[in-house]
Parts: structure tokens; sequence; C-alpha cells
């Protein structure tokens, strides 16, 4: 499983399991997320650069 799928899962239990505990804004961008990995099957280093710190604050994410 590569980085970018593991962040994917964790972005998955972010929206699912861990809602309540995020932005408005954190839930948007994670969504958009979700829907540009879904297309192109990659992130852009930006993306990961803001997902990341959000994903370790739940505790989802350990890269």
């Amino acid at each position: 499983m590569t980085r970018e799928e593991k962040m994917m899962l964790a972005i998955d239990s972010a929206l699912t399991a861990k809602r309540e505990k995020l932005t408005h804004w954190e839930i948007t961008f994670l969504n958009g997320l979700r829907s540009a990995y879904t297309k192109s099957k990659s992130l852009s280093v930006k993306q990961k650069t803001v997902a990341t710190p959000i994903l370790k604050r739940l505790g989802l994410l350990s890269l």
C-alpha cells in the first residue's frame, strides 16, 4: 500500500468516524481530496502537506 493510499484511508476515516472533530473547511477540503484522488489517483505535494497535520491531529496518520 502506497503512502497516498494510506492517506486516503485516513481521509475516509476522518470523514466518517471523526467527522465531528473537523471544521467545516476541513470537511470540504478532505472531500475535495477524495474526489481529486478518485479522478487522478494522485495528490499534489501541497494537498498532502495541508492534509497531513489534520490527519495527525485526529490520530489517523503517522507518516
